[in-house]
């Protein structure tokens, strides 16, 4: 039998596992450290009135971020009138942007923390985004065309909505116990330290989905008022509608893919349906250019869920905000690269040749993340979306 000196030795040799519940089982510890320690660790089981208060704040959470997403693309079918009467630039749509960039982070951390699951978390945080974007455009488009006031009734109706919904947000609860919580203060743009590479690499799948996702914004209206030769408003926001609603179906129906087989196919999906982009806008065929709205749409709603998916496993609880904050900044940085890209070029190559080499570009960015997610081992973020 081995003396209390050795069972000393052997106890004090071993690694201390860090986690306190294990600690507790392998260690001697006085009986009342023990049971406070037990009772502080128990879970605590939510009330049903609690449990109620936290749905309620996660449908207010997807909903806000709906409309401020909807609040950025309500400009899109005015742009043309605002152009001509102010002279607005591709960079002060882009600045338009700055809000949703803002509250894109914080959503997402919030949505995780009141909701159960990461990958339901995930779906709604990308089906709010896109899903606002075809709202905005929709109330524009109808308001600006058969409503009186066309350039001022749109934002009276998106002000009402989101004083409805900021009502909401007031009544929100805090999903983290007093003890967690802290002051907000600003942070400066983070990562993951540990999981750099994977959290760039599923970064860019975002980044070039958001490229892919101006270019077809910017292109579809112009294309459709020149080959239709309307002037009417909601006729030519109807396949920006489209591409938004073939986005967000896309990602409802099929989010059970596995996060980096979403990314790769819709990947490949965006390269396709920019490549029939070019082809129907030099032959001006509009069927054509329906089918590259709804294999674009469809591969950029792929792409963005994929690359959230991959991205949320790598980021700590307490780092949601800022990191989630960081990559929105980076996603939304790149959707304004490339709308004022297109833009910059346009006035020394001309509309259409610029369009092109942006979406070259764009295409060649896809077929390249494509083939480093492909030679990218196997880790815990390749898990379902």
């Amino acid at each position: 039998m081995p003396s209390p000196q050795s069972q000393q030795t052997s106890l004090t040799s071993q690694p201390v596992d860090v986690h306190p519940l294990s600690a507790v089982a392998g260690m001697p510890a006085p009986a009342c450290w023990e049971k406070q320690h037990h009772i502080d660790h128990l879970p605590m089981m939510p009330t049903q009135r609690e449990q109620q208060a936290r749905r309620r704040s996660y449908v207010v959470v997807a909903c806000t971020m709906t409309m401020v997403m909807a609040g950025s693309t309500i400009l899109t079918p005015l742009y043309a009138s605002y152009r001509k009467t102010f002279g607005f630039s591709a960079l002060t749509l882009t600045v338009n942007g700055v809000a949703v960039g803002a509250l894109a982070g914080a959503g997402s951390a919030a949505l995780l923390e009141l909701g159960k699951q990461a990958k339901t978390s995930a779906l709604v945080t990308t089906a709010a985004i896109s899903g606002g974007g075809m709202v905005g455009i929709v109330l524009s488009g109808v308001l600006a065309q058969y409503a009186p006031f066309p350039l001022l009734l749109c934002y009276v109706v998106y002000l009402v909505l989101m004083l409805f919904v900021l009502s909401g947000v007031f009544t929100m609860v805090e999903p983290l116990p007093p003890g967690h919580r802290r002051p907000f203060h600003p942070h400066r743009p983070r990562w993951p330290a540990r999981q750099t590479i994977p959290f760039l690499l599923g970064t860019a799948v975002g980044a070039v989905a958001y490229c892919a996702n101006a270019l077809f914004l910017s292109v579809l209206p112009s294309f459709f008022t020149v080959q239709l030769q309307t002037t009417n408003i909601t006729l030519v926001a109807t396949p920006v509608a489209l591409f938004f609603l073939s986005l967000t179906m896309t990602q409802i129906v099929l989010h059970q893919l596995a996060a980096q087989r979403a990314a790769v196919i819709g990947l490949l999906l965006e390269a396709i349906g920019l490549g029939l982009m070019l082809y129907a806008t030099a032959l001006g065929s509009v069927p054509l250019l329906l089918v590259a709205i709804l294999v674009g749409g469809a591969g950029v709603g792929l792409a963005t869920l994929g690359s959230l998916s991959l991205v949320s496993p790598l980021i700590a609880p307490q780092e949601r905000g800022d990191v989630f904050g960081t990559y929105y900044a980076l996603l939304f940085l790149c959707l304004g690269v490339a709308a004022v890209a297109v833009g910059v070029l346009a006035n020394p190559l001309g509309l259409i040749v610029a369009v092109r080499w942006i979406t070259s570009i764009i295409m060649v960015l896809c077929l390249t993340t494509v083939g480093a997610l492909l030679l990218r081992p196997p880790g815990p973020a390749s898990g379902t979306a």
